[in-house]
């Protein structure tokens, strides 16, 4: 599917999964795939769909801090889109909470999800206002009232994420 035959279909809640290009996507791609992910091994970020004055943004983590950045920008990329696992009022009843309030990318948080993956180690944890994209996404969802499985770690990686919640509602997919 293209962005543009889907995207009045995606909803505010919804959880992006891209699969980034670059230098920086390319070794998370690599520690995925050493933990087994396989396909998803290629989502490497996460954001939150979301609706403001008729545009369609990505709530996220940009490497700096917590942003919103028009979802188009992501068209050219193969993304999954999952629908929102929790009540769409709780997630917007967090909306100030997670956008006005600056999270701190965490570099740290990414070194210890790529030691976990790899030496399949404990479940890792965060500093409260620091975050990476999928520990901001999760943060969010279970603070909104999503239940992860049993074995879902407190710091997850993209692929986690996706993989946790099942088969997406479309594929986006320019190629």
């Amino acid at each position: 599917m293209k962005y543009e035959d889907v995207r009045n279909d995606i909803k505010h809640g919804d959880v992006v999964s891209v699969y980034h290009s670059g230098i920086f996507a390319a070794l998370i791609r690599l520690v995925q795939r050493i933990a087994g992910f396989g396909e998803l091994s290629g989502v490497t970020h996460n954001g939150v769909a979301w609706w403001l004055q008729g545009r369609l943004y990505c709530i996220e983590m940009n490497g700096i801090n917590n942003v919103l950045r028009p979802m188009s920008h992501y068209k050219s990329f193969k993304m999954l889109i999952h629908e929102c696992p929790c009540t769409r009022p709780a997630m917007a009843s967090l909306f100030a909470q997670e956008t006005e309030n600056p999270y701190i990318y965490s570099w740290s948080d990414i070194f210890r999800i790529g030691v976990r993956l790899i030496f399949k180690s404990g479940r890792g944890y965060g500093e409260k206002n620091e975050a990476v994209c999928s520990t901001f996404v999760s943060s969010w969802l279970k603070s909104a009232g999503w239940v992860p499985p049993a074995d879902f770690p407190d710091m997850p990686s993209p692929a986690e994420i996706a993989k946790a919640l099942g088969q997406p509602a479309f594929v986006i997919d320019q190629s």
